[in-house]
């Protein structure tokens, strides 16, 4: 199972709280000289990131401080992202950075009602700006890049004053930033999401809700600068895990059911060859199972079906092996549950050659025997026999050994 990074933005989130929660995490060792080697390949002294260990109502936490060298200018989204492309980052940071300093650019211009080209940063918030993109997706990356499920992030509520006046909270680019994401309003009268959280945790999450099942393996606590008023602590937490299955007991069964997604997208104009290929990726990309089925699409065009099966830490990894495999413009998901067989293998000879056979037992009786076809068909080839023959054999032998107890 692959590596889940969740984010608990009890308080809210900020992009410098994001990141001092990442640093706090403890498993990069020198993580802050990681954002700091990254800040100086943008052009910005070393000691623009300042991370502090600091203690909120009884929890130890990190906090970050961002200090900008004196006469830095006003910096538009292009200059920004020029400074990241120019920037010895890998290709992955450098490309997920623009994309999300493009969108709040994007997002400011459309709130302003300016051209993007007219949306300026003042001297400190380019810097922030920078210091927080940059360095959490240098830290994600820098973690193996691990799925992101989030809680719904709360916004607050009451009024915030910002360089534009006073304005309702949440301030107009949280909210646009926000859009299509589960939110809420409040605990706190003030503003708990900022626009860089919101745009960092809704770049990095590929899931949302309620804690997944996993192992937690380490916790990080990033602070914010201001004190709530209704005293809870101001700080986000991260919890970096393994993933494992989701399973459930439904009462009338009295069986284990494993949950996985189902993710669906349908197509009209690819060949045979393409969807085969598409197949073969998303199996060796994690898919649990894979199928294709014709339907019947609008204005009465046929089409296929891509069907797949797929554990839910590995949801982003394969909607990403979808939309860059195929021509579909969206995919489907939903939850599903399903009971299997309990699954071994064992090895037969047939005529001198192994041959591998899966064995799915229910309550504990053989039920399924089913060679391994790259297995067999070696076999078939090495012997000169018809595949079919070969198959049949390996599968009396496998039912033989299988009920002697024999298999992994």
């Amino acid at each position: 199972m692959s590596d889940i990074l969740y984010l608990d933005p009890w308080s809210g989130v900020a992009g410098d709280m994001l990141l001092a929660a990442m640093l706090d995490l403890g498993v990069l060792g020198a993580g802050e000289e990681v954002v700091r080697a990254a800040l100086v390949g943008l052009g910005l002294p070393a000691h623009t990131l300042e991370a502090q260990t600091v203690v909120e109502q009884g929890i130890r936490a990190t906090r970050v401080e961002v200090h900008p060298a004196a006469g830095q200018p006003f910096r538009g989204p292009a200059e920004l992202a020029r400074l990241v492309s120019a920037a010895p980052l890998s290709e992955m940071v450098r490309r997920r950075a623009v994309a999300a300093v493009e969108r709040l650019a994007k997002v400011e211009a459309e709130v302003h009602g300016i051209p993007v080209e007219e949306v300026h940063f003042h001297e400190l918030g380019a810097v922030d700006t920078l210091v927080d993109v940059v360095g959490v997706f240098v830290l994600w990356e820098a973690l193996g890049g691990p799925s992101v499920v989030s809680a719904p992030l709360p916004l607050g509520s009451g009024f915030v004053e910002t360089a534009h006046g006073r304005l309702a909270v949440p301030a107009p680019a949280t909210l646009a930033l926000c859009r299509h994401l589960p939110v809420s309003g409040g605990p706190e009268a003030s503003e708990l999401t900022t626009p860089t959280g919101a745009l960092l945790a809704s770049e990095l999450a590929t899931g949302w809700g309620e804690l997944p099942p996993m192992q937690p393996r380490h916790v990080g606590y990033g602070a914010g600068h201001r004190k709530l008023g209704s005293g809870r602590p101001n700080l986000v937490r991260v919890i970096l895990g393994k993933g494992v299955p989701s399973v459930s007991f439904p009462p009338w069964w009295g069986l284990g059911a494993e949950g996985v997604l189902l993710l669906e997208a349908a197509v009209d104009d690819m060949t045979g060859e393409e969807l085969g290929h598409l197949q073969e990726e998303l199996l060796t990309s994690g898919a649990t199972d894979v199928w294709l089925r014709p339907v019947q699409m609008k204005k009465n065009r046929p089409g296929v079906e891509v069907a797949a099966l797929v554990p839910e830490e590995l949801e982003a990894r394969l909607v990403e092996v979808l939309f860059r495999g195929s021509s579909t413009f969206g995919v489907r998901r939903r939850r599903v549950e399903r009971h299997c067989l309990e699954r071994s293998w064992v090895e037969v000879e047939v005529e001198g050659v192994a041959v591998k056979v899966k064995v799915g037992r229910w309550k504990g009786e053989v039920t399924t025997v089913s060679p391994e076809y790259e297995s067999a068909a070696a076999a078939a080839r090495a012997l000169r026999r018809p595949l079919g023959m070969v198959m049949a054999a390996a599968r009396a032998g496998a039912r033989a050994a299988a009920e002697l107890g024999e298999g992994e």
